[in-house]
Parts: C-alpha cells; structure tokens; sequence
C-alpha cells in the first residue's frame, strides 16, 4: 500500500469518525443541525428545530453507521500491516468504495454538494492509488 492510499484512507476513516461525532453525539447543537438540515428540502412551515427533532434518532443511528465503516478501515490497515495484506486491501478497498457512493448519493439527493465532495474525494484518491499501485506491481 502505497503512501497516497494510506493518506487518503486515513483521511476517509476521520472524516467517518467526525461525521459519527456530529451525528451521534453533537446532533441538539444549533450549528450542526443548520449545517445539516439546510441542505434537505423539508416540507414548509416545519421548524430546523422540529426536523431535528424528528430525525434525531435516524441520524444517531447514521452516526454509528458512519462509525462502523470507519472501523472496518481501520481493521484493513492493521490487517495490513499486521501481514494479512489481501485482507486488509479489501477492508480498506471497501470502505473506500462504501464512502465514494455514499458521497455520490449525498450528492445526487441533496444541495450538499462541498459535503459530499468531503466525502467522496479521499477514497476515490485512495482507490485510484490503489488501482495504480497494483497496475504497477507494488500492491501486494
């Protein structure tokens, strides 16, 4: 695995990690909600403060979701490194590719296009390194 691969999968688990945080944890701050819920249509005269309300539960579950496959990226590198490399290479892999479509949903469903750049550009870096790599015969 090559040092760009391991940057921007690193910089994908983060990202995961942070969006966990907001969602699960930091969801009844007014900052995060506006940030949030700006970006969906809601049906008028419904309150910021209502949609959060409403979806608080949907989001903490999101939030662990957004956990998990920050996890199962972090269980590839230590696979990785550990020796266990076609292992670890899927996990990362995966994760990657799990975070770029979800990144190309959140675009093609939402105005929260900066977001979903966020989200989709590290792994599609990391997944483009890791198909150059194994074109060049350093991916083992």
């Amino acid at each position: 695995m090559n040092l760009v691969v391991l940057i921007f999968s690193i910089m994908t688990i983060a990202i995961h990690v942070l969006v966990f945080v907001g969602e699960s944890f930091l969801w009844g701050e007014p900052r995060i909600i506006e940030r949030v819920l700006s970006k969906i249509d809601a049906p008028e005269g419904i309150s910021l403060s209502d949609q959060a309300q409403i979806l608080e539960v949907l989001f903490y579950n999101q939030g662990f979701y957004n956990l998990f496959v920050a996890l199962g990226g972090v269980g590839g590198l230590i696979l990785y490194k550990y020796g266990r490399t076609q292992e670890g290479i899927v996990l990362v892999c995966y994760m990657c590719l799990f975070a770029l479509g979800a990144g190309v949903v959140l675009a093609s469903t939402t105005t929260a296009y900066l977001a979903a750049v966020i989200q989709g550009l590290p792994p599609l870096i990391a997944l483009a390194g890791l198909y150059y790599s194994r074109r060049q015969g350093t991916c083992t």
